[in-house]
């Protein structure tokens, strides 16, 4: 059975974004970028906006190599782990380039195509995702590291169910699946 909810994390050596997915509506439940301490916090108490994470599809993203190994690499790969051991169920881990893969069709998309493909997919263009003076918008809080988070959970429920609406969106037909 396909979880409901999906929490996507990208984690950072000191702030990281999360965000918790519905992939029925389409919708972030919610997002935002956090201290990474916070997020180990909220997985070691195995909720988050009432959501019980052992319920929900953790998935965070992965490190990979490019040949140099920074001290900032470094610091994230111990948080992950540390994410992977207070998560209070199963984590899957999905680098960028396959997330971009998948959802650009382009593993080494820059960062702004990814917005503008999640925001396609969500019905919305980059100006209209954000909530405005009295117009809600489509992707309320996702910014900044949300935005990674998001993709990992649009990608990860596409994956696992390529045949929903979102599946349909999100894995186009003719397009490498990374």
């Amino acid at each position: 059975m396909t979880p409901r909810i999906y929490l996507g994390i990208d984690p950072g050596p000191t702030v990281s974004g999360i965000c918790l997915y519905h992939p029925v509506s389409m919708s972030p439940i919610c997002a935002e970028v956090m201290e990474t301490e916070s997020v180990l916090s909220l997985l070691r108490l195995g909720n988050w906006h009432s959501h019980e994470i052992k319920d929900c599809a953790v998935i965070i993203e992965d490190i990979v190599s490019d040949g140099k190994t920074g001290a900032t690499t470094i610091e994230t790969a111990m948080k992950i782990g540390a994410m992977m051991e207070a998560c209070p169920g199963p984590v899957r881990r999905l680098s960028r380039p396959n997330v971009l893969g998948i959802l650009c069709d382009n593993r080494t998309a820059k960062e702004a195509q990814a917005w503008a493909r999640l925001c396609q997919v969500h019905g919305c263009t980059p100006e209209t995702a954000k909530s405005r003076k009295g117009a809600p918008g489509r992707l309320p809080g996702v910014s900044s590291h949300a935005r990674s988070a998001l993709a990992l959970c649009v990608v990860a429920a596409a994956q696992d169910d390529p045949d929903s609406p979102l599946g349909r969106l999100v894995i186009l037909p003719g397009t490498r699946r990374a």
